[in-house]
């Protein structure tokens, strides 16, 4: 009779090992996809679009210009032009702006020299973009693989919780793996 309870002692006991070890196997896999949806290039076609979309001017660029012309327009001046975002921190001398190397993000400036070089960088990168060798192996469009890559860490959370508990209550029982 005592024999009996140790082979179910040492049945639960493997069989609690198998489910664990299992379950460990499904986690590592999981942890294994999500590494790989993380690390992947996008698709080339999506990534040549957002080569293309480099540099595109903004809505921004165009409001400013168009607030910077409007006084020109006019007979009367009634405001400062200042074309260059230049600001009164700002230190030139013999025309040289000592404290700024490229325009601060957000002046007129800066979207100026945005627009008239984008299409030359753009065209620039294009070209090398489309002569680079580009994995064969491609992950998921950037749109899909957020949401993946969130679905993946919640089954693994899942996962891990599954094992904690299982392993609690073996504990509980006195059986140690």
């Amino acid at each position: 009779m005592f024999s009996k309870v140790i082979d179910q002692l040492k049945k639960l006991k493997t069989d609690a090992k198998t489910e664990i070890d299992k379950l460990e196997s499904e986690l590592s896999t999981l942890k294994a996809e999500r590494d790989l949806t993380a690390r992947l290039p996008v698709p080339k076609d999506e990534f040549l679009a957002r080569v293309d979309a480099l540099g595109e001017p903004s809505e921004k660029f165009e409001a400013q210009l168009h607030a910077i012309l409007k006084p020109l327009q006019s007979p009367r001046v009634t405001q400062p032009v200042n074309p260059l975002g230049l600001t009164e921190k700002t230190e030139v001398q013999a025309g040289v702006i000592l404290s700024h190397f490229a325009p601060e993000r957000g002046a007129v400036s800066h979207y100026a020299v945005n627009h008239l070089l984008a299409p030359l960088l753009r065209e620039s990168l294009r070209a090398h973009a489309e002569n680079m060798p580009y994995p064969e192996e491609v992950g998921l469009p950037a749109a899909q693989r957020a949401a993946r890559l969130n679905e993946l860490d919640r089954e693994a959370a899942e996962l891990e919780g599954r094992i904690a508990s299982l392993r609690e209550e073996l504990a509980q029982a006195g059986v140690r793996i």
